[in-house]
């Protein structure tokens, strides 16, 4: 099972698996976008059930039948979990415990962020981290994704996403701040990976899934623009924040290291951005 499974990654993993011959039940309030449905529907294997994973519903009893859960559901917004706490605590700490729960033991890995290591901590980062210690009292298996780009991303408002459309459309490129702060960048089909290797392993605790190497918000906007092959106008405005914190993460026990270098992951997402608009 798959919650949040309608979502960019979610929809990301579930035909990675399905491709594999791996049945996938993805759980979220809204069926997967419809071009995407199609997708997943040409795969033997593809069930959707609707359902807030805080709250009881017709997912319950599934879980007696699947082997193992990917929680993925989560409400990420940093401005929308600080306008709106009561209700991101429902999702990203509650709905976590009530999955936790439901599993009964079953394989069980949780989606994090890096933003657990902001200083100071927010809304958003700090349920998160409340979510990770209800994993590890469950014994679960914890992976901090990195920034995490890709195809399937029509709702996406990260740099990556808002920079391709902006790039595509001929419009100004907006660049919070000066553009010098740094992020890790990680294709999504990396991050699906990672999440199969955790699967199949017997691994707890946490592993930061990224790529080790960071990129200005300013190298971003121009690698863009020379994958797409158009140059538009990079206006700056406001504060964009500090950089993430550069430190390296060593995956090589858990089994998994990133393969797809930032240039071509962004050569894929532009041209699948092409073609699906």
């Amino acid at each position: 099972m798959i919650t949040g499974g309608s979502g960019f990654i979610g929809v990301n993993l579930a035909l990675h698996l399905l491709r594999e011959k791996i049945d996938v039940v993805l759980l979220d309030l809204r069926p997967p976008h419809k071009c995407v449905r199609k997708a997943l529907e040409n795969h033997h294997g593809y069930s959707y059930v609707q359902g807030n994973v805080f709250a009881a519903g017709p997912w319950q009893p599934i879980m007696r039948d699947v082997d193992a859960i990917v929680h993925l559901a989560a409400m990420s917004g940093v401005e929308q979990c600080k306008n709106s706490p009561l209700e991101s605590f429902d999702v990203n700490v509650q709905g976590t415990m009530r999955m936790l729960e439901a599993a009964q033991g079953k394989r069980f890995i949780f989606a994090s962020s890096g933003a657990v290591m902001a200083k100071p901590l927010g809304i958003y980062g700090a349920q998160k981290a409340g979510a990770e210690k209800l994993c590890e009292a469950y014994e679960a298996l914890v992976l901090r994704f990195t920034n995490v780009y890709g195809p399937w991303s029509w709702h996406k408002t990260s740099a990556v996403h808002a920079f391709i459309r902006a790039v595509l459309a001929g419009e100004n490129l907006l660049v919070h701040g000066d553009g010098e702060q740094k992020r890790d960048f990680i294709y999504v089909s990396d991050v699906c990976r990672a999440i199969v290797v955790g699967l199949e392993s017997n691994f707890s605790g946490v592993e930061t899934i990224g790529t080790n190497k960071y990129t200005s918000v300013m190298e971003l906007a121009r690698l863009i623009m020379e994958e797409a092959r158009v140059d538009v106008p990079i206006v700056k405005a406001g504060d964009g924040g500090p950089s993430c914190s550069e430190g390296i993460y060593d995956s090589s026990e858990f089994g998994w290291k990133s393969a797809i270098p930032l240039k071509v992951g962004i050569s894929k997402t532009v041209d699948w951005y092409r073609r699906h608009g």
